[in-house]
């Protein structure tokens, strides 16, 4: 097998398993007023770029805004990936920035990152029992508990807890899966709400996709 295909193997089975962090399907209103959700968080699971190896911590960068979500993830030996996905349209794309390519998605595999923060496990479809507060990133966030949830905790979880401030944003999770048994876990650092460009969506015209197909535009 090529490194390009074990390059792709390896990316498209974590974006199948590791379920990630969440995009929200956000209601779409005028550019000015869209959400906009940056965060700095370290992950715990499958490695993007080691999918079959131990679980593993990784710095991840999210971006959300209105029903777009970029995520740029790093690997263990410096390897950069970045994944592009609208929940408008249900397409996207996985990203391999050292090769300069792109294979398109039609899933993020995200649970969603912002919520009611009044009522987040009733958002989220889940049973919880509170948890009291703590520090996360900085932020006072209020913690939840959640058992026997099938793939709908946070990160494709069924046990666990998540931790939420009171903008509505999950700043951190862990949890295991139902089937694997697997251990999923992000931790924010740090979270901004400033603007953000739209360019910041859209696949880079550096990038190659495949058959020539014309990277979309998320705007």
């Amino acid at each position: 097998m090529s490194r390009f295909n074990r390059s792709w193997c390896a990316l498209g089975l974590w974006l199948a398993i590791a379920g990630v962090a969440a995009a929200q399907e956000l209601q779409t209103g005028a550019v000015p007023d869209e959400p906009a959700l940056r965060m700095q968080a370290v992950m715990t699971g499958a490695n993007p770029f080691r999918p079959r190896g131990e679980p593993a911590e990784f710095p991840v960068t999210v971006y959300l805004k209105g029903d777009a979500v970029r995520v740029d993830f790093a690997g263990p030996d410096g390897e950069r990936g970045m994944l592009l996905h609208d929940a408008a349209t249900g397409k996207g794309w996985l990203v391999s920035l050292e090769q300069g390519l792109a294979v398109p998605v039609g899933s993020a595999g995200f649970h969603e990152l912002q919520v009611e923060p009044h009522d987040p496990c009733a958002d989220l479809g889940l049973r919880c029992q509170p948890m009291g507060e703590r520090f996360v990133g900085g932020v006072l966030a209020t913690g939840w508990r959640y058992r026997n949830a099938g793939a709908r905790g946070p990160g494709g979880t069924s046990d666990g807890d998540f931790w939420v401030d009171p903008e509505g944003v999950i700043l951190a999770y862990r949890g295991r899966t139902h089937d694997r048994d697997e251990v999923r876990a992000l931790r924010a650092a740090s979270v901004t709400h400033d603007p953000l460009p739209d360019v910041l969506f859209e696949l880079p015209e550096t990038i190659a996709v495949p058959d020539d197909t014309p990277p979309p535009r998320f705007r």
